[in-house]
């Protein structure tokens, strides 16, 4: 496969993860998102999401999980906002991120398979 076909797994991979940081800053609500932070959401993903659709029958399972990952997504976004905001910031940086993920780990487990937080 070409990378500019739509069925590239990175694509692929490329578009949950951008789905995902959009559900991150929606939940962070004005607080924008550090780059370095970015790429430490974009290493965590590429190890999970990048499997994940490998799998022939992943569409599937995607539209069915997909509002899973979105919710702990925003979650994730809700709770790295506050933790920046506590820090006097008006940015979320990987600091934040981790320890946000650590607050939203195993509350929703059906995003498991999609969501590396």
């Amino acid at each position: 496969m070409e990378p500019g076909t739509p069925d590239n797994p990175v694509n692929d991979a490329e578009n949950i993860f951008g789905a995902a940081l959009f559900a991150v800053g929606r939940g962070a609500k004005g607080l924008w998102i550090d780059l370095a932070a970015v790429q430490f959401l974009r290493r965590q993903f590429v190890t999970r999401i990048g499997p994940a659709v490998q799998e022939p029958d992943w569409r599937d399972k995607w539209r069915d999980e997909h509002p899973y990952l979105f919710a702990q997504a925003e979650a994730l976004g809700r709770h790295a906002a506050r933790s920046a905001k506590e820090d006097g910031r008006a940015f979320i940086a990987g600091c934040d991120l981790a320890a946000a993920i650590g607050k939203v780990r195993g509350h929703l487990p059906m995003a498991g398979r999609w969501c590396p937080f």
